[in-house]
């Protein structure tokens, strides 16, 4: 009975924990402050920056210069309102996750072109900044996602 008590707080707490993991599908909706982990971190969001190549959400801790984690997406400005991506859908933005690793003194990086899924939606946009919403789970094995909304500054780069 012991055993079946401990194995059962197992599946309760690691449910609890993954709880806004959501591989197959992302949630309806998104609410709330931007939070999650990245590669296992808990995730505080610094800046974000949208320009007219990619959306950079950077975590606010640091590891020496960089960001301890960071995504990039491949979306620009303008493209669309929202996106809805599943491990099924085809021609996905690409992800670049970077997250801090012991010991070294630049992050690593994982590419995700497929097999991830999320919703971003584009809330409201001046020439300034944009609101935006996400839910993102990415397939690494620390079940790195963030759901939330932020505020994106936009950055013309030539």
């Amino acid at each position: 009975m012991k055993h079946l008590l401990a194995f059962s707080l197992l599946l309760l707490s690691s449910a609890t924990l993954f709880a806004e993991w959501k591989i197959d599908a992302p949630v309806d909706k998104v609410e709330g402050p931007l939070k999650g982990e990245i590669y296992g971190a808990p995730f505080t969001l610094g800046k974000a920056e949208w320009s007219n190549l990619t959306l950079r959400i950077e975590s606010a801790d640091k590891q020496g210069n960089w960001p301890v984690s960071s995504l990039v997406i491949f979306v620009k400005p303008g493209e669309k309102k929202e996106w809805v991506i599943t491990p099924d859908t085809e021609k996905n933005p690409h992800v670049h996750m970077k997250f801090a690793k012991k010991g070294a003194k630049f992050p690593g990086t994982l590419t995700y072109t497929g097999e991830y899924s999320m919703r971003l939606t584009v809330l409201s946009e001046t020439a300034d900044s944009a609101r935006l919403a996400i839910h993102i789970s990415l397939p690494d094995y620390k079940k790195s996602h963030l759901i939330g909304e932020f505020e994106a500054k936009m950055v013309k780069k030539q």
